[in-house]
């Protein structure tokens, strides 16, 4: 797991797809975590300041107190904080635009049973810009051709999976998303071009540092799995941008 930020209160790293973020129940099996890795790095315990969906890759945050966790924790909860992401979305989305649908909490089976199943939907705000778009001559489903776009999606709420909930949504399903996706597209691209992981990075996370106060931009750049996508889909002029 790769180091991309460090300072006396805070460490950012890339987080691989694949790995979950801490101990949790959704794979009780589950033995190796971004948090103790991060710790065995750092060489001390950290505290988790935010979290990243187990087939999401990209920068995320910990903190090395308590205390600056819970600064940091305001800063989450007063949206002061601006999150990235790169993301491959099935058709041409909009130049621009905005997903504001409403989105219910999503409640595990064991650990939720007692909570309450009828609390109303939470209010949930995305905003994307599309950066290319491109047409596979490749027939899907009904179609004749494979439409895709390359977005940069910034969520402002922090909902449960509420990127991947809102692009589904406006039938733009991520590539590579096992849950809300679109299986044939993903059959597609895991036949095709030998990808098989979820459409979905945190590609910068910028904020005010709440101890010195500095402005902070921890950017993680393009894997080689995402480069090589890229120039299959045309998309290689963009990686440059991408990886600053």
């Amino acid at each position: 797991m790769r180091l991309l930020y460090e300072d006396d209160q805070l460490a950012a790293f890339d987080k691989p797809e694949g790995l979950l973020v801490h101990p949790s129940r959704l794979d009780r099996h589950a033995d190796d975590f971004a948090l103790h890795r991060a710790e065995s790095i750092c060489g001390q315990k950290l505290h988790t300041l935010h979290r990243l969906d187990r087939p999401t890759s990209g920068v995320l945050l910990f903190g090395k107190s308590p205390e600056i966790a819970r600064l940091m924790l305001n800063t989450f909860v007063t949206r002061d904080i601006n999150k990235e992401y790169l993301c491959i979305a099935r058709g041409w989305t909009k130049t621009k635009g905005r997903f504001d649908a409403e989105l219910e909490e999503i409640q595990d089976k064991i650990a939720d049973r007692m909570a309450n199943s009828d609390k109303p939907p939470q209010p949930a705000l995305t905003l994307f810009e599309k950066l290319a778009h491109n047409e596979l001559d490749i027939p899907v489903g009904n179609f004749p051709k494979a439409r895709y776009s390359l977005c940069i999606a910034k969520p402002e709420t922090g909902r449960q999976h509420q990127i991947r909930r809102h692009f589904r949504k406006s039938s733009h399903h991520l590539l590579g998303d096992t849950k809300y996706g679109d299986g044939k597209h993903n059959k597609l691209f895991r036949h095709r071009f030998h990808w098989d992981s979820l459409c979905l990075r945190a590609l910068r996370v910028s904020f005010t540092h709440p101890m010195t106060k500095k402005k902070i931009s921890i950017h993680s750049g393009l894997t080689a799995p995402w480069v090589e996508l890229l120039d299959v889909m045309g998309w290689s002029y963009l990686e440059d941008q991408l990886q600053k």
